[in-house]
């Protein structure tokens, strides 16, 4: 037996007992097309539909049915044998003027089938007729294994109303919330509140910022205007020393000039010259030296 087959078993017989009350033990009601069948591919139907439901079987069939395998002698013998283990359930139709088996089972089903047989036959016009009433779980024999068959559309028209009136509530419950204070009423009115939806940017954070120019931007308070640095000029260290031995060259030259060669007293006016042109000399050679 697949594992898949039984899944798909599990899920209608799930259906069938949220919807209609479906319950164990399970009540299959067999005829003689299915028991004949079960015989044609040797399928024991005691030992296999309990596996194939998941849970406890009583098997049992009607009288009609009996009498119509009786009937087609030793043809049908040996479906007579097997629905002879089962017990029978009066469908109230007299021994002399049994029924046809689609009309027995069709009876004993009614329109709601409130014993909540599960119906297993091989009939095509009776698996038809089925179908039409909601709640009735169908079994068949196809590829030589049982299976059962989807709910109908009843069926499933049947459980979608139930579930409408379950969310939608009774008549009685209505009727309660009508007669409800006016405060108590709008409370039960209320919307339900909104789902937050994720908002977008911020369009202000969007914005490019301004550029502020240093040169119109005003001065801070207390801030006092601060002359312009002069821009210092290297001077590497090499030079540096031969300008030290040059200024000292020369101040030692001015030093000693008036010892070595002493200035005529009648030309004050030519030493005091050379003395001022020193520096400018010294300055020279240290622009020349630092270039």
């Amino acid at each position: 037996m697949k594992i898949k087959r039984v899944k798909q078993a599990k899920r209608i017989v799930s259906f069938y007992h949220q919807n209609f009350g479906l319950r164990q033990p399970y009540q299959v009601l067999i005829d003689g097309s299915f028991a004949h069948a079960a015989l044609k591919m040797k399928i024991n139907i005691r030992e296999q539909l309990p596996k194939y439901l998941g849970g406890e079987v009583q098997c049992v069939t009607s009288r009609c049915a009996c009498l119509e395998v009786k009937k087609l002698g030793a043809a049908g013998y040996g479906a007579m044998q097997i629905l002879k283990q089962y017990s029978e359930r009066h469908c109230g139709h007299p021994v002399a003027k049994a029924a046809a088996t689609p009309d027995c089972i069709t009876s004993l089903i009614g329109e709601e089938n409130r014993h909540n047989y599960i119906v297993a036959t091989q009939d095509n016009d009776l698996r038809k007729r089925l179908r039409q009433v909601p709640g009735v779980p169908i079994l068949l024999i196809t590829h030589n294994s049982i299976v059962l068959e989807k709910p109908s559309e009843s069926s499933m028209q049947r459980s979608k109303r139930l579930v409408e009136s379950k969310l939608g509530g009774s008549v009685a419950e209505k009727e309660s919330l009508r007669r409800q204070r006016p405060d108590e009423a709008e409370a039960t009115e209320q919307p339900a509140p909104t789902r937050k939806r994720k908002k977008g940017a911020n369009p202000l954070s969007q914005l490019k910022r301004k550029k502020t120019s240093t040169a119109t931007a005003a001065p801070a308070e207390g801030a006092s205007e601060a002359e312009p640095k002069k821009k210092r000029k290297r001077v590497r260290p090499g030079h540096r020393k031969l300008l030290e031995d040059v200024t000292a060259s020369l101040a030692a030259e001015s030093a000693a000039a008036p010892a070595t060669t002493p200035a005529p007293a009648a030309a004050p006016a030519t030493i005091a010259a050379a003395a001022a042109a020193a520096p400018a000399t010294i300055a020279a050679a240290a622009a020349a030296i630092s270039s």
